[in-house]
């Protein structure tokens, strides 16, 4: 069976935030959903260790729609939506090598930050599916890069990737150097080729 740590993970990852309440002595287990349109929310009383598609089944039997996207609420979702002109084209962004690492993240600063949204969540989550592999970043990746990306405190970052991943293996900042030196010699290398073909055309 699912520990609860994973449930909750599982419930993120769908823009369910699980909460735990007392009422009358009693603890109380329910399921919020937050519409990404007119932040109005929902939530769903449920038994303790229900799996995370439950919740999402429940919550779509209410008409809510694009949990795990873009949650909408049935009334949002029953409006017409708008046809977007087509956005022009842009040529593909250059990722360039992180700079030198920042300040290492504590545990004490972890700590201290409030709960992340159930946006924040899925989109901390989706971006460590294509940054993280084998419990460490890719090469020139790490909480503070991902945090500066998103527009999210690192501390936060780090925060929700070990709840859904545990700790990263290894030494997360002579990681992220060493992805960064490989990244900038990679270029040299583009350059010197580049420059040797350049001499050789106009001698």
């Amino acid at each position: 069976m699912p520990t609860t740590k994973q449930i909750r993970a599982d419930a993120a990852r769908l823009g369910i935030q699980t909460i735990r309440t007392v009422a009358d002595g009693r603890i109380i287990h329910s399921g919020r959903v937050t519409c990404a349109a007119c932040q109005a929310h929902e939530e769903i009383v449920q038994r303790p260790g229900v799996l995370a598609h439950v919740l999402l089944t429940a919550f779509e039997k209410k008409g809510w729609t694009g949990l795990g996207k873009r949650p909408l609420c049935s009334l949002c979702a029953a409006k017409p939506s708008i046809p977007n002109k087509p956005a022009p084209q842009m040529p593909p962004k250059v990722e360039e090598p992180a700079m030198l690492p920042k300040q290492k993240i504590t545990k004490a600063a972890m700590d201290q930050m409030p709960a992340p949204t159930p946006r924040q969540v899925v989109a901390i989550a989706d971006d460590l599916a294509e940054r993280l592999a084998d419990g460490r970043y890719r090469a020139g990746w790490s909480d503070h890069r991902l945090g500066d990306e998103l527009k999210i405190p690192a501390a936060l970052v780090a925060k929700v990737r070990e709840d859904l991943h545990g700790p990263l293996k290894g030494d997360p900042e002579v990681d992220a150097l060493r992805g960064d030196l490989t990244a900038w010699l990679s270029i040299g290398d583009d350059l010197r080729r580049r420059l040797d073909h350049l001499e050789q055309t106009r001698a």
